[in-house]
Formats: C-alpha cells, sequence, structure tokens
C-alpha cells in the first residue's frame, strides 16, 4: 500500500539528511538516491497510522537498505565495514 501524499510530504525534509547520510556511507550520489529510493519503498509497505516518528522510522529504513545494498554489492553481511 502507498504511503499517502500527506506522509510523503512530511517525509521530504527528511530525504535531505537520509541522502546526506548514505552519500557519506556510500560514496556516490547515484548509490545513495538507490538506497534513499529503497528506504522510502520499505516504509511505504507500513501502517501510515502506525508511524509516530518519521523521521526515526525513515532512518532504521535506510539502514536496513544501506546493509541490503552492502550485502548485494560486497557480498558481505555487513560485519566487515
Amino acid at each position: 500500500m502507498p504511503v499517502p501524499i500527506r506522509s510523503r510530504r512530511r517525509s521530504s525534509p527528511h530525504c535531505d539528511r537520509l541522502r546526506a547520510v548514505a552519500f557519506r556511507v556510500l560514496g556516490s550520489h547515484a548509490d545513495a538516491e538507490d538506497v534513499v529510493h529503497e528506504a522510502r519503498l520499505r516504509l511505504s509497505r507500513q501502517d501510515p497510522a502506525a508511524i509516530d516518528n518519521l523521521g526515526g522510522r525513515l532512518t532504521t529504513a535506510l539502514e536496513i537498505a544501506l546493509t541490503s545494498f552492502f550485502t548485494r554489492v560486497h557480498g558481505t553481511n555487513g560485519k566487515t565495514w
């Protein structure tokens, strides 16, 4: 179920911060955009009414997306970074 428009607007200010964090970790703007997009997709699968701290939930989704990215790219579960 997609995130309603209202929730998308609320998450927009957080996306700049998420992109900055992802870029610092990955060193690539393209990879950072991909990971932020994946984090937002993960968030869109959750019930918007259950999200009380959108910034925190997005940060958690970003962490999961970064771990997934490293697993796909480097074949590691993140323990070697």
